[in-house]
């Protein structure tokens, strides 16, 4: 059986904990770094900075990005057809830190299966989490945005209370939306007009390579597919942008699904195919335990230089505390509304962007304070247009976040409500935007943060593993070794001496072995020992053994290694009371022989592994009218 030792770190609750009252304020600042690999056989990280991190940090694992979508050219472009971890999160604790290799081994086993391929397009990252004893939050409190690698996240931990005396904001830190770009050239109609089209062409696809065919998507859960970046198609929960001509960008979405934007809907040069609102992930979050940014909204459609962005959608929000006192104050993950930059809003002659989403909040507290919190991962609105002459599209509204709290029942108010379609503020007879709004998230109760449990038994590798006690006995068959030990190994290793500095390996053998019988041990004093080889490739001795077998030598062989990798050296053991020569065949598994050596003096030769192709083979092994046949196989 496998025996294992691990290391055990005594910890306060949460990892570090701070004295006194900590005050906050401002862009907190959190260690963090993109992962580039995720072995969940070890739960060993890759990271792109190993020396931010310790043994003994407490972490979050979190993956923004991933998901599988549909990328046909057809309305289900966009729509997402497998999470692969997007969304997973997990709180651990680091065991191990190679800064050699940039490698982070976690003390429990990995609760979630992340990325399946493109681990470093996923969006992957690990953050330290610091601890306090108790927070006062004195000034707005957020932190760095997503930056399409790392960040939009904040997690606040403490062993008493955090104090609201200001609000903290992750608003519009999410998913970024799409960038609004000019189409160069002459602000006319006809300057869009492909050869032959018509008076009124259209530009029906749901992804273009550029901005002629349409606004670019909203950023969500699925990274960009090149050459699909614009269009009207759904990104995942990133809105779809607005197509030519003049349409109005998609909303974001989260839980809640996104707002389509509008069409153009009057002139000489309509734009009937505005940007789909990003799908929801309503079901997900219903069976799946996942924490998601808010996506963002797809660009509209423009030729005067006369629009914006997409809106960007809210961030994460974490916190683990005893309780929360929020003193009339606001948690906040809501995504962005479209606004013009300046006020008041002049006529805008082309498509405008979508909302944002709302993102995601987590409060894993005992109880709630006596006074007001708002709790808010709404949608943003779509933005408005305002030309009577030209009906230009609107944007469509974002959808509403999730937000998860412990407690079976609060008095906080919560709004995960979806954002407003935008509108032609003129209100001209001529103009019939149809812009949809978003749709609302929702609120979860009694619920958990995800947090690794258990021992990972890769951890044990701290200590070493360690043979407890080795000893040999003479038996019928012939010297048997028995052993036993404590830690973690990839196999094990039998030698004997066969010289003062010649060790002959003699097996390899499977971790859960603990004893293997020497056939052919040879007369008189023997000294063998165990060689425990890890998980990191290190090898660890046992003490030494003596054993004495007068019993007679047996005719045998033995491989070394068995099964060999192909080019990998490999020898072959004579062990015989003969000093006559000897000879080797090796034969495929139909008989042909494909390898010879005779006359062959002494007691070891090395296998040609480099000339044979992968499969078992027969290694016949003659010598003074005596034969032995043993198989091989070579990977």
């Amino acid at each position: 059986m496998l025996r294992n030792i691990y290391l055990v770190l005594l910890l306060i609750p949460f990892g570090l904990t701070l004295v006194g009252q900590t005050t906050l304020g401002g862009t907190l600042t959190q260690t963090l770094s993109p992962v580039t690999d995720v072995d969940v056989v070890t739960s060993t990280i890759t990271v792109a900075d190993a020396s931010l991190f310790s043994a003994g940090d407490e972490v979050l694992l979190i993956q923004m990005q991933g998901a599988a979508i549909n990328s046909t050219n057809t309305s289900s472009f966009g729509t997402v057809s497998n999470l692969d971890g997007a969304g997973a999160y997990e709180f651990n604790t680091i065991c191990l830190v190679d800064g050699g290799t940039d490698e982070v081994t976690l003390s429990s086993p990995l609760v979630n299966t992340y990325a399946s391929t493109g681990v470093s397009d996923a969006g992957i990252q690990l953050l330290k989490i610091d601890t306090y004893a108790d927070i006062d939050v004195t000034t707005t409190l957020t932190a760095d945005p997503w930056d399409g690698q790392t960040g939009g996240i904040l997690v606040l931990s403490a062993t008493g209370t955090v104090t609201l005396s200001a609000d903290i904001d992750m608003s519009e830190k999410g998913f970024r939306g799409g960038v609004f770009t000019d189409e160069p050239g002459s602000p006319t109609c006809l300057s869009f007009l492909p050869l032959g089209s018509g008076l009124n062409p259209t530009y029906p696809d749901y992804y273009y390579s550029d901005y002629q065919g349409g606004g670019q998507k909203g950023e969500g859960i699925a990274d960009f597919i090149a050459g699909r970046r614009n269009g009207q198609g759904r990104q995942a929960t990133g809105g779809g942008g607005g197509n030519d001509h003049n349409a109005g960008g998609g909303g974001g979405a989260n839980w809640g699904a996104g707002g389509t934007g509008s069409d153009n809907t009057a002139g000489s040069c309509t734009g009937t195919y505005p940007g789909i609102g990003g799908g929801g992930l309503s079901l997900d979050y219903g069976t799946s335990s996942i924490l998601v940014m808010g996506g963002g909204g797809g660009a509209g459609h423009g030729n005067n230089n006369e629009s914006y962005d997409g809106a960007n959608g809210g961030g994460i929000i974490i916190i683990r505390a005893s309780s929360i006192e929020g003193n009339g104050h606001a948690i906040r993950a809501d995504g962005g509304d479209v606004v013009y930059p300046t006020a008041p809003l002049p006529p805008i002659s082309d498509g405008v962007g979508g909302g944002g989403a709302g993102g995601a909040i987590f409060l894993q507290i005992n109880s709630l304070g006596a006074s007001a919190l708002d709790v808010s991962a709404s949608g943003g609105d779509g933005g408005d247009t305002n030309n009577a002459t030209q009906c230009e599209g609107p944007g469509g509204g974002g959808g509403g976040g999730a937000v998860f709290t412990s407690l079976g029942a609060w008095a906080a108010t919560v709004d995960v409500a979806g954002g407003a379609a935008g509108t032609e503020l003129t209100g001209s007879a001529s103009c019939s935007p149809n812009a949809s709004a978003g749709s609302s998230g929702n609120a979860y109760f009694s619920s958990t943060v995800t947090v690794a449990t258990g021992t990972n038994p890769f951890c044990g590798s701290v200590l070493g593993p360690e043979v407890l006690w080795l000893e040999a006995r003479a038996t019928e068959s012939g010297l048997t070794l028995e052993w036993d030990y404590e830690g973690t190994v990839e196999f094990i290793q039998v030698e004997r001496l066969l010289s003062p500095t010649h060790w002959e390996p003699l097996a390899r053998l499977e971790a859960e072995s603990l004893s293997w019988i020497d056939l052919s041990p040879g007369t008189g004093k023997q000294i063998y020992r165990i060689a425990l080889i890890d998980v990191k490739g290190e090898v660890h001795y046992s003490s030494l053994v003596v054993a004495q077998f007068d019993m007679g030598v047996e005719f045998n062989v033995s491989i070394f290694p068995n099964p060999t990798n192909e080019g990998e050296e490999t020898s072959l053991y004579l062990h015989s009371p003969s000093d006559q020569p000897w000879q080797v065949s090796v034969l495929d598994l139909s008989g042909k022989m494909v390898w010879e050596q005779s006359q062959i003096e002494g007691s070891r030769i090395s296998l040609p592994t480099g000339s044979l192709s992968s499969g078992y083979y027969l290694v016949k092994v003659t010598q003074a009218g005596q034969q032995v046949i043993q198989k091989w196989g070579v990977w």
